[in-house]
């Protein structure tokens, strides 16, 4: 292309002569993609600087082979609840803490949410030893944090172990909620970063994520029906309002089962929209677009209703965040 803007130098604008007139689309939708993509990069630097401040290391003893290890723990008052995803997952400022409530010895292999790591009997031990430590090659050294692929490796070992020693239903249950929660942080980082492939990653980590919902749901369920109750469960940080004749596990069953049913609603919702997005005229077309689908309106009633019924239910629940377990430290 010519310089179709020369003869500007007398007034200083030389550099000017070969500008674009028109933006390139392409070109500038790839500029906002990798801006965006900065951005992203550097928040996680600074996330990363902050989540550092939260932690210390602690000395734990192995119940398993008595191996003395370290392990990362959230300093006492430093994870501070800012708010709460409709199925319960807590949102912190300044670190996510749901990423430390496991304890894994890295030698053996044995693994338990922190608050029940130590409570192992004789018999669970043998269980251990024989279908995990026997097997086990070594957990990899996490760097100065836990990555959420870290947090969700340590997760998914305590859930085998929990499984392995027979644990509580209840506690099962709660992994696998924890997971589901993990899962989708992860997805959340990938789709902020927005690497290659980042659609068909993010599809397959939302399924991954639906899939721990589900068995969740599946295990409060189960834990209801044989007594096995949340509340008695010490690996749980979660506590509820005193309320009388009602089970934990039951509530946390209805939450999550309401909460799938109106993820699935809002997947039809979008299946319908897309195959109705060639409407683009003016309001009244787009009104009378949605009369004639009572179809839509059905799916969009019911979403409402169980929106409504899923805030009920959380103001029932009264559920918040325990604050994680910490270690005070000469600055708490």
């Amino acid at each position: 292309m010519s310089d179709m803007l020369s003869g500007l130098e007398s007034l200083g604008l030389g550099n000017m002569g070969s500008m674009d007139i028109f933006e390139d689309p392409a070109k500038t939708a790839q500029q906002e993609k990798e801006a965006a993509r900065k951005s992203a990069v550097d928040a996680a630097k600074q996330a990363l600087i902050d989540e550092k401040a939260c932690l210390l290391e602690k000395s734990q003893k192995c119940r398993i082979c008595d191996f003395m290890f370290k392990t990362k723990s959230v300093k006492t008052g430093k994870a501070k609840l800012v708010s709460q995803d409709i199925d319960l997952r807590p949102r912190y400022k300044e670190i996510d803490s749901v990423k430390y409530g496991v304890i894994a010895c890295p030698v053996c292999g044995y693994a338990a949410l922190a608050k029940n790591f130590d409570i192992l009997t004789s018999g669970q031990a043998a269980l251990v030893r024989e279908k995990i430590s026997s097997f086990f090659t070594g957990l990899p050294e996490p760097g100065e944090t836990y990555t959420y692929d870290d947090a969700i490796q340590r997760h998914k070992l305590a859930l085998v172990n929990a499984v392995v020693k027979r644990g509580k239903t209840s506690e099962r249950a709660y992994l696998c909620l924890i997971l589901a929660w993990l899962i989708r942080s992860k997805r959340e980082e990938v789709e902020a970063l927005r690497p290659d492939g980042v659609e068909k990653q993010c599809a397959e980590l939302k399924a991954e994520e639906d899939d721990f919902l589900k068995k969740a749901l599946e295990g409060f369920n189960q834990a209801y029906m044989t007594g096995d109750a949340v509340g008695d469960d010490r690996g749980v940080d979660l506590r509820a309002l005193h309320l009388e004749d009602v089970d934990l596990n039951i509530l946390l069953g209805d939450l999550l089962q309401l909460f799938l049913q109106f993820v699935d609603l809002l997947a039809a919702l979008a299946d319908d929209d897309t195959r109705t997005g060639s409407v683009n005229g003016d309001g009244d077309e787009l009104q009378s677009a949605l009369d004639d689908n009572p179809g839509e309106a059905g799916l969009r009633e019911a979403a409402s209703q169980i929106l409504a019924d899923l805030i009920i239910l959380g103001d029932l629940l009264g559920v918040v965040a325990a604050d994680p377990v910490g270690v005070p430290t000469t600055g708490d």
